[in-house]
């Protein structure tokens, strides 16, 4: 069942803030090691946060809990080719896979 009372923003500085989304109270934040985030995605049972964001050659996909902030994954992402590069990331309905397409126009499956 997927989980919604959470709603993720991004900061430029590489933080992902949670937030209630009934409430609107900040419920915290997930420190990532990332800036430039142009991707973020939840896992259906909420308790992971995706965030990518593209490179020069490669970017970055991390996967990080979200109660308590312990990154899980560090994944390749997918490299700039055009301005406005992005990363869109998805996670499977069982929780099994992380899929990513980016701006380089391939599409990735993380297990």
């Amino acid at each position: 069942m997927p989980h919604f009372d959470l709603i993720a923003t991004a900061e430029g500085i590489g933080a992902v803030h949670l937030w209630d989304s009934v409430k609107g109270e900040h419920k915290g934040q997930v420190k990532l090691d990332l800036d430039w985030i142009r991707g973020l995605a939840f896992s259906p049972d909420g308790r992971y946060v995706a965030a990518g964001r593209p490179g020069p050659r490669e970017g970055v996909i991390g996967v990080w809990e979200t109660d308590g902030g312990r990154q899980v994954y560090k994944l390749p992402g997918h490299a700039v080719r055009h301005y406005g590069a992005f990363t869109i990331l998805g996670f499977s309905s069982d929780n099994r896979f992380l899929l990513s397409w980016g701006d380089d126009y391939y599409l990735r499956k993380s297990d």
